[in-house]
């Protein structure tokens, strides 16, 4: 079945090839990165791949959270002598990579190419990977197809399978069996996930629940932008609420929630942290039109970083989440809060809780199931029903010191229980002799 599996879609990609460059270059996020996606490497990337050492691990990480939760596992292997090819397919994905392979050797980043088989093919000629890594659920055709018929061992690692796309992929389960089928092994984060495989046609002695790598995460900042957001957010006059991860609609609602709080905390700053940079702009013109005053990071100096005058700061870039949630009072998760029909589905609340911030997340966090349903056994978090109620929940928690620092123990405790992941995969490299 397979031959013809790839020769449907090889055939499709000369179809919708043009289309698609034609939408990459209207598009300034696509542009970015497109001739590494094309298969054209400049020659500096060229020279760093032949340097790595013999038969790198090629890790395929989408965006940036899949890339933050990677990144104990590539230090891993880094520190192991394992070289290790990392790629994602986002702009914003490739700066998270771009700083995790400047702080390890060994370690080279790129774009994945587009998944048309002779792209993938020719990066595989390239790279000479012994094994290729995909974080949670990139089930890209090509990028699995042409590296097991190469005899190249295919795991996916950290894998999750929500609800609603179980039911989008289902009636095409015919396509994805022979797909999930080409894994040595399918390693998620959850029973719940590997029940899903398998009933999308993932053989169940491949599957294993390896938990989540995200728990694995050490949070660290650097230490010129700690100080830097430190002195921006005057961390030590008063309570800092960071906005995360915000989606279309939700800024109204949490900014209607913590406005009424400035009048009992004049010194209270919030970091409005959009889940897309991208959208930045939209969100500064929403904050405009209520007179709301705020500064954009772009425009603050991490060399000669200053206080802030204004009480709100639009983070418009990445890769500085966790700093901020080191500093933060309080961290409220964005899509959750609005109806299912519109909802996200949630944003992980794992990284806050690991930097030891006291977490609030809304209604909406039907992509995280089994984190949220552990997390509030746990009492490691708190979940809001709704956006009116949030304002006075907030407040609660500012009033009540000893309720957040008891939500921050328990969730640094529920974090050490659930740690081992990363050493997890570890063990089925090292059944292929890699790290060893």
């Amino acid at each position: 079945m397979i031959w013809w599996v790839r020769l449907f879609y090889a055939t499709g990609w000369l179809v919708i090839l043009p289309i698609v460059l034609m939408g990459s270059l209207f598009r300034a996020k696509h542009r970015s990165g497109l001739m590494q996606r094309l298969g054209v490497w400049p020659s500096e990337l060229l020279r760093q791949i032949e340097a790595l050492s013999f038969n790198p691990v090629w890790i395929h990480a989408v965006s940036v959270g899949e890339a933050n939760a990677v990144a104990p596992l590539v230090k891993k292997l880094s520190n192991a002598g394992v070289g290790v090819f990392l790629t994602c397919s986002t702009q914003t994905g490739v700066e998270i990579a771009q700083g995790i392979s400047s702080r390890h050797s060994g370690v080279v980043s790129a774009y994945c190419p587009l998944d048309a088989p002779w792209l993938v093919a020719g990066l595989l000629k390239r790279v000479c990977p012994r094994a290729l890594l995909i974080a949670e659920t990139e089930l890209w055709p090509s990028l699995i197809l042409e590296t097991s018929v190469r005899q190249i061992p295919v795991i996916l690692i950290n894998g999750r399978l929500s609800e609603r796309s179980f039911r989008g992929y289902s009636p095409f389960r015919w396509v994805f069996s022979s797909i999930l089928n080409r894994f040595y092994r399918v390693m998620v984060q959850t029973s719940e996930d590997a029940q899903r495989m398998m009933a999308l046609g993932a053989n169940p002695d491949r599957v294993v629940v390896m938990g989540n790598l995200k728990l694995d995460v050490e949070p660290a900042a650097r230490a010129s932008l700690y100080r830097a957001w430190q002195q921006w957010l005057s961390a030590k006059e008063g309570p800092v609420i960071t906005l995360a991860s915000t989606h279309p609609g939700e800024e109204r609602l949490l900014l209607d929630a913590v406005l009424p709080l400035f009048g009992q905390y004049p010194n209270l700053k919030v970091v409005l942290a959009p889940r897309h940079p991208e959208r930045a702009n939209d969100v500064a013109g929403l904050l405009e039109a209520r007179s709301m005053s705020y500064l954009k990071r772009s425009s603050l100096s991490v060399t000669a970083p200053e206080a802030v005058p204004s009480s709100l700061i639009l983070l418009d870039g990445v890769g500085e989440l966790t700093t901020v949630y080191r500093l933060s009072t309080l961290a409220v998760m964005g899509g959750s809060w609005l109806d299912l029909k519109h909802g996200r589905g949630g944003q992980s609340p794992i990284e806050p809780i690991a930097a030891g911030c006291a977490v609030v997340f809304g209604a909406d966090m039907r992509n995280f199931k089994a984190i949220v349903a552990d997390i509030r056994l746990h009492q490691a978090g708190l979940q809001v029903t709704s956006s009116d109620a949030l304002s006075d929940i907030l407040r609660q928690l500012l009033e009540q010191p000893d309720l957040r620092v008891a939500m921050v123990e328990r969730g640094q405790n529920w974090i050490q229980q659930n740690q081992g992941a990363c050493d997890r995969v570890i063990k089925v490299l090292s059944d292929y002799g890699i790290g060893q």
